[in-house]
């Protein structure tokens, strides 16, 4: 079943978004709240990944080498990389923000580079200055 957050994006931009895990398995995120994985990571292609995202949250599972491949295989194929707080430090381990620009190597809360996208975890952004968070929906 598509969420309607899916639903949203697909209507607006035709591409699929997928969620993957290192086994398929659903996972509960630091806010309590649950996702659905439509696949394990090793079913996907990461030469038909556009962007991949590595959010922010406990990174302890998605610490290991298959998820640092996949994230150098989708930088290799000249396709964006996402990373958020704690996922930042992923994209550091697979050893793709070496020679570049990041928020692990300015103070800036948002870098944009050719391939490689990274930003400060919300909390951070909250103590830092004073801002308004509203609704996708």
């Amino acid at each position: 079943m598509t969420s309607s957050i899916q639903h949203y994006f697909l209507q607006c931009t035709r591409h699929e978004i997928v969620f993957a895990t290192i086994d398929g398995k659903a996972v509960t995120a630091q806010e309590r709240f649950s996702l659905n994985a439509t696949c394990a990571l090793s079913e996907i292609d990461p030469k038909e990944v556009e962007l991949l995202l590595v959010p922010d949250g406990d990174i302890s599972s998605i610490a290991n080498e298959e998820v640092y491949s996949f994230i150098r295989a989708v930088v290799d194929n000249k396709h964006l990389v996402a990373g958020i707080c704690n996922g930042v430090d992923e994209l550091d381990n697979a050893g793709i923000l070496n020679g570049i620009e990041s928020t692990h190597s300015v103070k800036e809360d948002l870098v944009i580079g050719e391939y490689v996208i990274t930003a400060r975890g919300y909390r951070t952004l909250l103590h830092n200055r004073p801002c308004a968070l509203y609704p996708l929906f």
